[in-house]
């Protein structure tokens, strides 16, 4: 979900069942829950537990996006492929 400020941890709240302000401020400090910007450079908050399945998801898209913008009219390197 976005996460832009820190109210996004109050939207974490009231989707999760039966989980406290201090619950969430937990699992965030425990990186139970991850802040991290892989989408349209919005900021998300996102299960650590999921993240890596998200990037693989998303990755193609990006690789292809940086791919076409290049530098000075020429293709950006590869980018290594994603663990």
């Amino acid at each position: 979900m976005q996460a832009q400020g820190y109210l996004a941890a109050w939207a974490v709240g009231l989707r999760t069942r039966d989980a406290t302000q201090s619950d969430v401020e937990q699992a965030l400090a425990e990186r139970a829950i991850v802040r991290t910007h892989f989408m349209r450079n919005t900021v998300h908050l996102v299960p650590a537990a999921d993240l890596r399945w998200m990037l693989q998801f998303v990755a193609p898209r990006i690789r292809k996006m940086i791919d076409s913008i290049g530098r000075a009219g020429r293709p950006c390197p590869r980018l290594p492929p994603f663990p």
